[in-house]
C-alpha cells in the first residue's frame, strides 16, 4: 500500500519529528480573525494530516469557502474541512471534537464556551487557546491531566570520554563536544570493551554538571547506587571506558484546566521585560476582560474604565490608572504583526501534543505598546461592535514611524520561518 509523502517544504520538521507523528496529526480550529489565517498557514507548511475549522458559534461570521480553497494550495496533501455547519456547542463537543487530536480556540471570549471546549478535551485531546487583543497577545496550553514528553532523538546518544575518576560514592567524566541538553536526574550508562559486562548495563544519574570554557568542554558527576559495589568501577585493564550513552527518561507533566489556571495561573515570563508590564498584571487584565465580556457581551472601551475595574482581581495599588486607560484603548482590534507571531506559536505548541519536545506551561502573556500613537484615542470611533470584536484595520490607531522601525527575530523550536 502506498504512503502519501510528506511535501518537501516539512522535510526539517520531519527530521524532529518523525512523518508519522505529523501525518496522524489531526488539529481542530475554533475562533475568528487573522490568527487563524496564521495558524492555518504554519500548520499546512509543517504537514500536519488535516485541519478542520469551526467559525464562532452563533456570530455573523461565515467561512470564506475560496480563501481557504486558496490558502490549500500550500499544502495539497494536508486536508481542510469547514464545519460551518455547526448551530452548538453540544454539536461541537459531540459530533466535531472527537475527530480531532488537538482543539485550538482563537480570540474567543466567551468564558462558558473555553470553559466547556477545553473540559471536553482533556478526557482525549489536547487543548490551546490564543488570543490577541490589539498590541496584547496570550496564550494557554493544556495537555491534560498525564501528559508525557519523550527524547525526541530516535536513537540513543554516545559521547567519547576524555577522562574519568572516580570516589567511592561518585564518578566524573570530563568529555569534549557534548551537543546536548543535560539536566540533573537524567540518566547515564557507561560503555566501553574494556568495563566488566555488569558496569556496561547498569545506568546512573547525573548529580552535576559544569560547562566549561564556552560549552568545549563538560564535567559530568554521577552518583554511584547505594547498592553497587564500588569496585565495580575498576577498569579491567586499568584504563578509562571509552565513552558514554545518555539515556533521557520520559517527563511526566500534569496540566490544570482553564478554569482553574485562571484563578491559579502557571505563567511563563520569557516576554517581560523593564518597560513593560508583568505578566502576572498583563494575565488579571485579560482576565478582567473575560469577566467583562461575561457581564455585557462585548469588549471594554476607555469610557468602561469603572465598570471594567469592578472585573479586576488584581493589586490596584501596583497598577497605575493611565496604564488601564491604555490597557483599554489599545485592545479594540486585532494587531498583525502579534497575530502573525502568535499564529507561528500556537502552531508549534500544538505539535508538542505528540510528546516531542516541552510544552508551554501553561500561560504566556506578551504586549508590545510601543506601537501605540501617542494622539488622544478617545475621539476615534472604537471598534468594539459584537458583530466585529477583533477588527484588522488598526492602521489609525497606530504610530506608522514605530511600526516602520519595529523590528522581531522570533526564534522558537521548529518554526517554519522566520518573522
Amino acid at each position: 500500500m502506498a504512503t502519501t509523502a510528506i511535501p518537501r517544504d516539512t522535510s526539517r520538521q520531519d527530521s524532529l519529528l518523525d512523518s508519522s507523528s505529523l501525518m496522524n496529526l489531526s488539529i481542530l480550529i475554533y475562533g475568528q480573525g487573522q490568527m487563524v489565517w496564521e495558524v492555518t498557514r504554519n500548520l499546512l507548511l509543517i504537514g500536519v494530516k488535516s485541519i478542520g475549522i469551526v467559525p464562532p458559534l452563533q456570530s455573523n461570521h461565515e467561512a470564506n469557502h475560496f480563501a481557504f480553497e486558496t490558502i490549500q494550495k500550500l499544502n495539497p496533501e494536508c486536508k481542510i474541512m469547514l464545519h460551518s455547519q455547526v448551530q452548538s456547542l453540544q454539536e461541537l463537543k459531540e459530533i466535531i471534537l472527537p475527530q480531532y487530536k488537538i482543539c485550538l480556540m482563537i480570540n474567543i471570549l466567551n468564558k462558558d464556551h473555553i470553559v466547556e471546549i477545553n473540559q471536553a478535551c482533556r478526557n482525549h485531546a489536547g487543548f490551546i487557546y490564543g488570543c490577541n487583543l490589539g498590541l496584547y497577545g496570550n496564550v494557554f496550553v493544556d495537555f491534560g491531566p498525564e501528559h508525557v514528553v519523550k527524547d525526541p532523538f530516535k536513537s540513543q546518544r554516545t559521547f567519547p570520554i576524555m577522562d574519568l575518576t572516580k570516589t567511592p560514592s561518585t564518578i566524573q567524566i570530563i568529555t569534549e563536544d557534548l551537543n546536548c541538553l543535560l539536566r540533573p536526574k537524567k540518566l547515564i550508562r557507561l560503555k566501553g570493551s574494556n568495563l566488566s559486562q555488569n558496569l556496561q548495563e547498569m545506568t546512573f544519574p547525573i548529580t552535576k554538571k559544569n560547562f566549561l570554557e564556552e560549552d568545549k568542554l563538560t564535567e559530568i558527576t554521577l552518583e554511584v547506587l547505594p547498592e553497587t559495589d564500588p569496585l565495580i568501577f575498576e577498569p579491567l585493564d586499568g584504563r578509562t571506558c571509552t565513552n558514554f550513552e545518555l539515556i533521557v527518561e520520559p517527563q511526566k507533566l500534569t496540566f490544570d484546566s482553564f478554569e482553574s489556571s485562571v484563578s491559579n495561573p502557571k505563567i511563563n515570563r520569557d516576554f517581560e521585560g523593564t518597560n513593560k508590564l508583568s505578566s502576572r498584571i498583563l494575565h488579571e487584565l485579560f482576565r478582567a476582560v473575560i469577566t467583562f465580556y461575561e457581564k455585557s457581551s462585548r469588549l471594554p472601551t476607555a469610557s468602561d474604565q469603572p465598570e471594567f475595574m469592578n472585573c479586576y482581581q488584581g493589586d490596584l495599588k501596583t497598577l497605575p490608572k493611565e496604564k488601564i486607560t491604555q490597557f483599554l484603548q489599545n485592545i479594540a482590534f486585532e494587531f498583525p504583526p502579534i497575530a502573525s507571531l502568535f499564529g507561528a506559536l500556537l502552531a508549534n505548541e500544538a505539535l508538542k501534543i505528540s510528546g516531542t519536545y516541552m510544552p508551554l506551561q501553561q500561560w504566556l502573556h506578551f504586549e508590545e505598546l510601543s506601537c501605540a500613537a501617542h494622539s488622544d484615542l478617545h475621539s476615534i470611533d472604537p471598534l468594539h461592535k459584537i458583530s466585529q470584536p477583533f477588527a484588522s484595520s488598526s492602521s489609525h490607531l497606530l504610530s506608522n514611524k514605530v511600526l516602520k522601525d519595529l523590528k522581531y527575530f522570533f526564534l522558537y523550536s521548529l518554526s517554519p520561518h522566520l518573522l
